[in-house]
């Protein structure tokens, strides 16, 4: 019974001081995650982010549905290419693959930004010689 449980070894105070010196060197080297600006600048594309992640779970059981969303490339170049055909209207083409292009963009930004952030904090704690198990 005993021998199940995973033995965890107690946190030390250089543990608790690493882990603290990681997060407020996080803090340092860039704008915090939840700015009051960016979050008022971006409030708009998060309700629409909420409102499609609630539409996708309720049709999650779609077959199919996971390879749709990573096959929307094709979606934004038909688009693209059917609103400069004769009769296509070229502001919603281009409109298209610019939010799709978007969807592929932000993520990558973000984990870019996420690297980055994680990458000084680590050289931060380093320096301050805080560094024992990280």
């Amino acid at each position: 019974m005993a021998a199940d449980k995973p033995v965890r070894a107690p946190t030390t105070t250089v543990d608790a001081a690493t882990a603290i010196g990681h997060a407020v060197a996080s803090q340092h080297v860039g704008p915090a995650r939840f700015d009051l600006a960016a979050r008022l600048w971006a409030f708009p594309l998060t309700l629409v982010v909420l409102a499609v992640r609630q539409v996708a779970r309720v049709f999650a059981w779609v077959p199919g549905g996971g390879l749709a969303w990573h096959l929307r490339i094709v979606l934004g170049i038909v688009a693209l290419v059917q609103g400069f055909q004769r009769g296509g209207d070229v502001a919603l083409g281009i409109t298209t693959a610019s939010m799709v292009a978007a969807s592929y963009i932000a993520p990558a930004a973000d984990r870019a930004r996420r690297t980055v952030v994680e990458r000084e904090a680590d050289q931060t704690v380093a320096r301050r010689a805080l560094l024992n198990r990280w």
